[in-house]
């Protein structure tokens, strides 16, 4: 995988057609390791790529809420910040919701057999990433779910496409049509944003140094405390799982190995308190974490494309792509429609930074961001670091628990779970909506 990002990185900074759109080096290095492995042409053979999905994506939640500093923000700012943090939780949310609506019409006409719950790793993929779909759908597979990690898979994968060529369409639109703060032209665009590479005057600093390296060096300290979180938070799954296999609820129990990404970010942000408490945070460096953290989305995104199964996509490929496509569609719309009620300035780097997160990751956000705003001086990234922690603690850990008590029930009256479960989200996305009139955010 190495040698592929290696491969990726040359293919983004010579190639014209691939910088247009912006396709990061993880994802062109995937698609080339599909082409080479043994589902097409077999030239190269990889060992569990989708362990390797999954692990990455733990440790880079781990570094994430070890590399996250809070700080007082003015009241002004707060405003933008919790609609942000509104907003990536509303839009997951209706993702969720056209995704099991449309999994039910599927059920009722031409795909009786399709699992209940196949239309909400739409959601999970593109509100999340593909290492929280394969891990979610994966852990579905012992309750009836055929290959649910490799669809996870398959959504994220098509997640990404939709962060990047669409994402790039809407730059070009912003910038016609004056709705950019901070650029007025392409070439206003820095060459290394297209390229991928920065020149030799261009070097930032990665991190900070802090231990003396004759003892030990300062990023194995960095990845060692990511290391411990994701033991914690191992151990704690584990005996969770242990337990509740004791109290006969094996089934369930099974399915809490697809939220381990959720208790190392919990995790994360205790260990991190603790340190600060006790005075010993400055062994934390923010930069280093953040490079902890860019390393493993982008092996991560690496892996999870190889690991894609042609013949999973090729079976599924109807509901696959009419769950995808609708999912997208609705969610560039409602970004559009959102963008000039919600916040109170840079608007559409706002809206870009969102919406390239909501259908890929947070380095892919970043990565559009950048294009629009080169310096990071608007408010999109600040909004986003710190409007984030909503979607873990709203509807990612409340998704998780109404989709595994749906199961859980759904085969003793179908129906009603359904109906059920779609009117919980409907109602919770009214809720969330209700949330920018409360706090007098909506314009």
């Amino acid at each position: 995988m190495s040698v592929l990002l290696l491969f990726g990185t040359m293919i983004r900074a010579k190639m014209k057609p691939v910088q247009k759109f912006l396709i990061p080096n993880s994802l062109i290095a995937g698609l080339f390791g599909l082409l080479l492995g043994g589902q097409v042409l077999n030239i190269i053979h990889f060992s569990w790529p989708e362990n390797w999905v999954y692990h990455l994506l733990n440790l880079a939640f781990a570094a994430l809420a070890l590399g996250t500093v809070r700080s007082e923000v003015s009241k002004d700012r707060r405003k933008d910040i919790i609609s942000t943090g509104i907003l990536m939780n509303f839009i997951p949310c209706i993702q969720l919701i056209v995704g099991l609506v449309i999994t039910l019409l599927f059920m009722c006409t031409i795909f009786p057999d399709l699992f209940p719950l196949f239309g909400s790793l739409m959601a999970i993929g593109y509100g999340s990433g593909p290492g929280q779909a394969f891990a979610i759908g994966s852990s579905w597979e012992k309750m009836g779910f055929n290959c649910g990690g490799n669809i996870g898979l398959a959504f994220g994968g098509m997640g990404f496409l939709w962060a990047f060529f669409v994402g790039i369409l809407l730059i070009y639109w912003g910038i016609k049509n004056k709705e950019t703060a901070l650029i007025g032209d392409l070439k206003d665009i820095p060459q290394d944003v297209w390229t991928g590479i920065s020149t030799k005057k261009q070097k930032i600093s990665a991190g900070e140094l802090v231990t003396s390296s004759e003892a030990i060096d300062s990023l194995t300290v960095q990845m060692a405390l990511c290391g411990l979180v994701y033991f914690i938070a191992f151990t704690v799954v584990r005996g969770a799982v242990y337990l509740l296999t004791i109290w006969g609820m094996g089934g369930i129990a099974e399915t809490l190995w697809g939220a381990v990404f959720l208790v190392t970010a919990v995790v994360g942000a205790i260990v991190r308190y603790i340190m600060v408490k006790i005075g010993i945070s400055y062994l934390i460096d923010q930069g280093s974490q953040r490079r902890i953290s860019g390393i493993c989305v982008d092996y991560m995104v690496t892996a999870a494309i190889i690991a894609i199964s042609l013949v999973v996509v090729a079976s599924y490929i109807i509901p696959l792509v009419v769950i995808g496509f609708s999912g997208a569609l609705i969610t560039v719309f409602l970004m559009l429609w959102l963008k000039d009620h919600i916040w109170s300035d840079y608007r559409f780097e706002n809206l870009i930074l969102c919406y390239a997160t909501l259908t890929g990751t947070m380095s892919s956000g970043l990565a559009l961001c950048r294009v629009v705003d080169p310096d990071f001086s608007s408010t999109a990234v600040e909004n986003y670091m710190y409007g984030m922690w909503m979607l873990l603690i709203l509807i990612m850990p409340a998704a998780f628990i109404i989709l595994n008590i749906f199961l859980a029930g759904y085969m003793n009256a179908p129906l009603l779970y359904y109906g059920i479960t779609i009117a919980i989200f409907v109602a919770f996305a009214g809720g969330l909506f209700a949330m920018w009139k409360v706090f007098k955010i909506w314009k």
